[in-house]
């Protein structure tokens, strides 16, 4: 196996190829760029702070995802430790989390748009239900992968059900809970750009996106893909 320096090297070399292959292939006819060259893209990025003011669209997607994700987290979490503990929650619970996890979330969208319109309560409750499941049902499994003999281990020195629950089971599972928390916030900050690009009047990144592809901005709309990234 490489070690830490080698893999460290190959990745800037991966890094290196991909955008010296970017700007080979760039170009376009009189400078009206469909791949603009990396040079471009990094030089877009003062007029988006100055005249598209990115830093406010930034705070307003962010604002979004952390209010509709949070919300999911803090229903979803303690639900999920709960249907974990108790077989019988788990199996009531089990149709919904299928249902939500094989929907695909762009047909949410249209679905919220009904009840809420084109409101920052629309794209909330679009991103609370767009992670619930996921949140719910990745907090089921970190429970579940605990191992028998920590429970075993528990009722042999006298713990009841709420602590083995409170000082076993969460602490056990919260590494992974949190590791998946955070994977599933990256993809909650996919749904809101692609909510956001239904409505240009309301700023975000996603609408940003579109207001740069309509002007033929591309430069602006491939760095804006890089601010999300970084995000």
């Amino acid at each position: 196996d490489p070690s830490l320096p080698a893999r460290g090297v190959l990745a800037l070399a991966c890094i290196g190829v991909i955008f010296g292959l970017w700007t080979w292939g760039a170009g376009g006819d009189d400078g009206n760029y469909l791949v603009p060259p990396p040079i471009d893209v990094l030089g877009s990025l003062p007029k988006l702070f100055n005249e598209r003011d990115l830093v406010s669209n930034i705070f307003i997607s962010l604002r979004r995802v952390i209010l509709g994700f949070g919300l999911a987290v803090c229903l979803a979490v303690p639900l999920g430790i709960f249907a974990a503990s108790f077989r019988v929650v788990n199996a009531f619970f089990a149709p919904i989390i299928t249902f939500f996890r094989n929907t695909p979330m762009a047909t949410l969208v249209p679905l919220t748009m009904v009840f809420f319109s084109l409101s920052e309560k629309q794209k909330v409750v679009f991103i609370f239900l767009a992670t619930f499941a996921f949140v719910l049902s990745d907090t089921i499994a970190s429970v579940m992968t605990i191992p028998q003999r920590y429970i075993e281990t528990a009722e042999t020195v006298g713990a009841n059900r709420r602590q083995i629950i409170l000082k076993v089971l969460t602490p056990l599972a919260l590494p992974d809970i949190t590791t998946s928390i955070r994977f599933l916030f990256g993809l909650g900050f996919g749904y809101i750009i692609l909510a956001e690009m239904l409505d240009l009047t309301s700023g975000g990144l996603g609408a940003m996106i579109i207001v740069s592809q309509r002007r033929a901005n591309y430069d602006e709309m491939y760095m804006i893909v890089f601010v999300i990234v970084v995000l």
